[in-house]
């Protein structure tokens, strides 16, 4: 958005941060969505649950982080329930 500002002597950087926040370019409550268009979700699961997914996890190549397994595991049960419905209809 606004080049390299690191490259910049910190006044300078800090002036044209300052602008932006000023002109709202950039407002506290777009820095954070601008950077990442991710929602973050928040999950409790209860110990046995918890133990499957690890369980899972340690059977995967390069065992990926709980996160990187939830999103896995949702796309396959997504993917085998549209699979059904393909096949039987709405």
């Amino acid at each position: 958005m606004f080049g390299n500002l690191a490259c910049l002597p910190p006044k300078a950087a800090i002036r044209i941060i300052r602008r932006a926040f000023s002109e709202r370019l950039l407002s506290p409550r777009t820095t954070a969505k601008r950077r990442a268009p991710e929602k973050q979700v928040v999950v409790r699961l209860h110990n046995p649950l918890l133990a499957a997914i690890d369980a899972w996890r340690s059977g995967q190549d390069g065992e990926p982080t709980r996160a990187e397994a939830l999103r896995r595991l949702a796309a396959r049960g997504l993917a085998t329930d549209n699979e059904k419905l393909a096949r039987t209809g709405p």
